[in-house]
């Protein structure tokens, strides 16, 4: 092969690797995002206002991330926990109850970095928040 085409390819490569690296970054910090809305939603303090009704259903989105951070806070160390993205997590409503089905590599007591799959079952209680029903890591 000529010296161009090795130099063409290699150019080419470096491109797609830097785009590849940026769209899992940009993903990344969606994520972020999400989380630190959802977050401040569950969390804020009540409002001197009279509530008439009360939210009871969840998005695709807030049911994925409330079943993450419900995971995390089960795992050996949570802060290694790496969730597959929340449009892979398969998501059910039942009435009120939503079954949250995804995967997650964390580090194991041996620091080990193993893939599981979980299950949670949860809904969205009367105070707005997201109460959890039951839980199953594999």
């Amino acid at each position: 092969m000529k010296k161009t085409t090795i130099a063409i390819i290699a150019f080419v490569l470096i491109i797609f690797t830097i785009i590849i690296v940026n769209m899992n970054n940009s993903f990344d910090e969606e994520l972020e995002e999400y989380r630190r809305e959802f977050d401040k939603e569950m969390n804020s303090e009540p409002k001197a206002r009279v509530v008439t009704e009360v939210k009871t259903t969840l998005t695709d989105n807030e049911a994925a991330i409330a079943a993450q951070q419900f995971v995390e806070g089960q795992l050996k160390v949570p802060s290694s926990a790496d969730f597959d993205p929340l449009f892979k997590s398969k998501i059910t409503q039942d009435g009120e109850k939503y079954t949250v089905v995804g995967y997650v590599e964390s580090e194991n007591s041996f620091g080990a970095k193993i893939r599981s799959k979980y299950v949670t079952i949860i809904k969205r209680n009367s105070t707005g928040g997201v109460s959890l029903l039951g839980i199953a890591i594999e």
